[in-house]
């Protein structure tokens, strides 16, 4: 049931759990990352879920990633992106979707490195949806 690179809950998982972005997810990250979908989910803050607050929970999405990657960004914690924050982050990301190391990305490049769910003909995105 293996698949490939990219592809999958993977990268979607490790976007969740990798606070500090370095492409790994250690126990204390991931346990930390279980820790705030608890507190999300026990609405009435008694320690326990209920089926009823199990349910109502909002599954995780756009709004958590971007906290997440904001604080990832953020590298003097100070609560504003700089432009030199923001310049590092994406030379980062290029150099982790250019695999290669060839200094371009192509599109199978970026195939490979989009979450489970996207890509032609599977929902949103390039030539996704209906």
């Amino acid at each position: 049931m293996g698949m490939g690179p990219g592809v999958g809950p993977c990268p979607m998982m490790l976007e969740w759990f990798d606070e500090d972005g370095d492409g790994k997810i250690t126990l204390e990250e991931f346990r930390g990352g279980h820790e705030e979908r608890f507190v999300e989910i026990d609405a009435n803050g008694d320690g326990k879920v209920t089926i009823e607050e199990f349910q109502a929970a909002p599954k995780p999405g756009r709004q958590a990633r971007m906290q997440r990657m904001f604080r990832r960004m953020d590298a003097n914690g100070d609560g504003t992106l700089s432009r030199d924050e923001l310049a590092g982050r994406a030379e980062t990301r290029f150099q982790t979707l250019g695999a290669d190391g060839d200094k371009v990305i192509t599109a199978q490049e970026l195939q490979q490195a989009m979450p489970c769910g996207r890509g032609p003909g599977n929902g949103p995105g390039p030539g996704g949806g209906r």
